[in-house]
């Protein structure tokens, strides 16, 4: 697999577009950048290969950054991998100032997310989850559906599997052995009821979990994502699912 020269990190900047001498509508937004492009979601993309004027603004600054850049990717619909309906842009002509100020903004990102990282007392979680089992001891769970699921955290290239499982109707618990700052956004991908087709998601994670509570299920460390409104036909299919689950119980 190809790896990437530069370093990508998650950014939603507004950003203006020119195709030629045509400036398209300036309401599109960034979802990465790096020192070496940046992608741009579009829902009707300009074709491979077109050459682009860029301008958009870093963390607030006053003054733009203008750059000239190739379009190297033009995605029509979300693929595989998770990137939505956008164009992946490589720079060809980037001011040395302008690349410096991209490299600031990726280390402080890259700082903020360490700085996040907390040591927690040894025994701290298990305790946590014992309090929340006493807490919910008398409340009936909601049905567990077992997912067949692969997701990608930020900075990762792929997507990877792992063992899931819903919490409620729009959280769903995925195992993971790094705990991600809350509010850490995730793609989704879900296979239910042996589908052949993957249904794409996206969501936040809301807390961690140290295990899910429920016999039968493997024990964490895991997060809790909370689907986002746009992850519409996922809670679709989780809730369908759910209400089958219901009927056969009773």
């Amino acid at each position: 697999m190809e790896r990437r020269k530069y370093k990508r990190v998650p950014q939603a900047l507004p950003i203006r577009i020119y195709v030629g001498e045509v400036e398209q509508i300036s309401e599109h937004r960034t979802a990465d950048i790096s020192e070496g492009g940046l992608f741009i979601r579009m829902k009707a993309p300009p074709q491979e290969g077109a050459i682009v004027d860029l301008e958009f603004r870093l963390g607030g600054a006053p003054a733009p950054i203008r750059a000239r850049g190739r379009i190297v990717r033009s995605l029509l619909h979300e693929v595989i991998d998770g990137s939505p309906p956008g164009i992946g842009v490589q720079f060809t002509g980037l001011p040395r100032e302008s690349r410096s100020r991209i490299r600031t903004v990726i280390e402080r990102y890259s700082h903020e997310r360490r700085s996040q990282v907390i040591e927690l007392p040894q025994g701290f979680l298990e305790d946590v989850d014992a309090q929340i089992r006493s807490a919910l001891e008398d409340q009936k769970p909601p049905a567990r559906i077992d997912l067949e699921i692969r997701v990608r955290f930020p900075e990762e290239e792929n997507f990877t599997g792992a063992l899931a499982h819903t919490l409620g109707s729009d959280e769903i618990f995925v195992q993971s052995g790094t705990f991600w700052p809350m509010g850490t956004t995730v793609k989704l991908q879900v296979l239910v009821d042996g589908a052949k087709d993957w249904v794409f998601g996206e969501g936040a994670i809301t807390r961690a979990v140290y295990s899910s509570g429920t016999a039968g299920t493997p024990p964490g460390p895991g997060v809790a994502v909370t689907l986002s409104p746009s992850s519409e036909e996922l809670l679709e299919t989780i809730a369908s699912i759910a209400a089958r689950a219901k009927n056969l119980a009773i």
